[in-house]
């Protein structure tokens, strides 16, 4: 009996798949890397220079290592067939018998219509982080077609897509920097690719179905950065338009000791919020934002901590690029859309670090493993929405960095996308809506449906047990788009009226509301109302690197 032994045809095939799918995602990358070249608005000697140098050093690697990939995804497939084929050949001594008739090679691939399959590329690795890294199918089967299909042509795939995946390869950007073009704006554009990658990746292979909001802001990003790289590489001057640099700086913490009442009901956690924020434009760009601490003891003498996240701070959204990664304070526009692309942006680091920083004791503010109730309006809603669905952030380990975050109530903030770590946690999102026209004008908080209520690209909605959306008719409206926005979507009145505003509403319709009255009786005795008081307060100023000047 022969030891040979033949290839897996089903894992050949799967291979195939994946190089096929890897082609489709190079293919992607490089129109999305020859349409941010053409956007930049250049014209000239030296930008068809410059579009040639990116050209020759980055979308030319891209299309031969499709082409590589392609090839091999066909052969591959190809000697499956030839395989299943020779198998199925009768192997019994027989008068006359022949060889196994000839399969021809399959015919070559094109790139997949699906969005998918875009992104169903093997996981990143080596050095540069960006680099496709795909298994031999063969499994080491000596003498298997499989084991003699993918490992020859292994190198000279793997060599191609190291240099030529994306503008991030470091190959290239090494090749740029010795032509003396600034590249951190392309590294930027790299980074936030993999993060779009990762999501169109996790969905091909049969992770969350991203929503229509996830996808449209990561494109954005994308694109965003694109642009940013481009103009950088063009004028050789850094722009801080989307930076993507980390937060988590803290420059002061104010601390008030002594016992005082603790808030009594849920609007007062709404006023508390709204008592931290820096209204955008007060004064222009800010070097650091604010996170508010609060350490409650409960009725029946447990600890807890009350952390608050205001909303967006600073420039205002037409300032750029302060509103948009130049200002220290990270609760900007731009961590808006990345909020909303599923990214962790400073603006989580910030809570990280607030939570950590040193007390008046020397201790950390919130010891890990303690119990927290998460409260944020808009932004901060969405940066507490996602820290409640981090495991490492949101855990009952008590590891360091950990907190068991029983509850997290979101105001006006579009978290439908988000769900939490920890299946006790429970999340209530409450916003004005429905979105209405009438005789005086539009209601309802645009704000907070921009997440389009979860709505998927198949049509479908994301939606946990734990997240319960509480919409309220907030009984404004407006014709003028601003005095609109600020009458449905801000914490208080247009003039700061404590009975307006969302503190307004909660206060009306927490009695009536069956999940508004239901958080309200779980939150009681233990962060809010009779027999809890705050033990100590603290504002935690946190920020990142301020590149606005001021």
């Amino acid at each position: 009996m022969s030891a040979f032994c033949g290839m897996d045809t089903g894992l050949g095939r799967e291979q195939s798949g994946r190089l096929f799918a890897g082609a489709d995602r190079l293919h992607l990358l490089a129109l999305l890397l020859r349409a941010a070249i053409s956007a930049a608005a250049w014209e000239g000697p030296d930008a068809e220079a410059f579009r040639d140098r990116v050209s020759t050093a980055a979308v030319g690697p891209l299309a031969r290592a499709e082409l590589a990939l392609r090839a091999t995804g066909a052969r591959l497939r190809a000697e499956a067939a030839a395989q299943d084929a020779a198998s199925a050949v009768d192997r019994s001594p027989a008068p006359g018998a022949g060889a196994a008739p000839a399969v021809g090679a399959a015919p070559a691939m094109g790139a997949s219509p699906a969005v998918a399959a875009i992104a169903a590329a093997a996981a990143p690795s080596g050095p540069s982080g960006r680099m496709l890294g795909v298994a031999a199918a063969g499994r080491g089967r000596s003498g298997s077609p499989g084991a003699s299909a993918w490992p020859a042509s292994a190198a000279e795939i793997s060599a191609g897509i190291g240099e030529g995946l994306d503008l991030a390869g470091e190959r290239v950007l090494s090749a740029l920097d010795a032509r003396g073009v600034r590249t951190e704006g392309l590294e930027q554009l790299g980074r936030d690719a993999d993060r779009f990658g990762a999501v169109l990746e996790d969905w091909s292979a049969g992770g969350r179905t991203p929503t229509l909001a996830q996808l449209a802001s990561g494109a954005l990003l994308v694109a965003g950065s694109g642009g940013v790289g481009i103009l950088e590489a063009a004028t050789g001057e850094d722009s801080p338009l989307l930076d993507d640099r980390p937060g988590g700086i803290v420059h002061t913490v104010r601390s008030h000791g002594g016992r005082t009442p603790a808030p009594a009901s849920l609007p007062d956690l709404v006023r508390d919020n709204a008592a931290l924020r820096r209204r955008a434009g007060d004064a222009g760009p800010l070097p650091f934002g604010r996170i508010g601490i609060q350490e409650v003891l409960g009725a029946d003498g447990a600890r807890a901590y009350i952390v608050q996240v205001p909303p967006t701070e600073g420039a205002r959204i037409t300032s750029a690029p302060d509103a948009w990664g130049g200002q220290g304070a990270s609760r900007d526009w731009a961590s808006n859309l990345r909020l909303v692309a599923g990214q962790h942006p400073a603006a989580m680091d910030d809570v990280r670090a607030a939570l950590s920083a040193p007390g008046p004791g020397g201790g950390p503010l919130v010891p890990a493993g303690s119990r927290v109730l998460l409260v944020g309006h808009s932004q901060g809603g969405i940066v507490a929405a996602h820290l409640a669905a981090d495991p490492t952030f949101n855990s009952t380990s008590g590891a360091p960095g950990t907190y068991a975050v029983t509850h997290t109530l979101t105001i006006g903030s579009p978290v439908q996308t988000v769900v939490p770590a920890d299946p006790a946690t429970r999340v209530v999102d409450v916003t004005h809506g429905p979105l209405s026209l009438g005789a005086t004008g539009a209601s309802g908080d645009l704000v907070a449906h921009l997440d389009l209520q979860g709505l998927q690209v198949d049509g479908g909605r994301l939606a946990s047990p734990q997240v319960r959306e509480v919409l309220l008719d907030s009984g404004e409206s407006a014709w003028d788009a601003g005095d609109w926005l600020r009458r449905n979507h801000d914490s208080l009145g247009p003039q700061g009226e404590p009975d307006r505003g969302y503190a307004g509403t909660l206060a009306h319709a927490t009695a009536e509301d069956p999940v508004l009255r239901g958080l309200e009786r779980e939150l009681t005795g233990a962060y809010l109302g009779e027999g809890t008081v705050v033990t100590a307060s603290h504002v935690v100023e946190v920020g990142r690197t301020d590149l606005s000047g001021t």
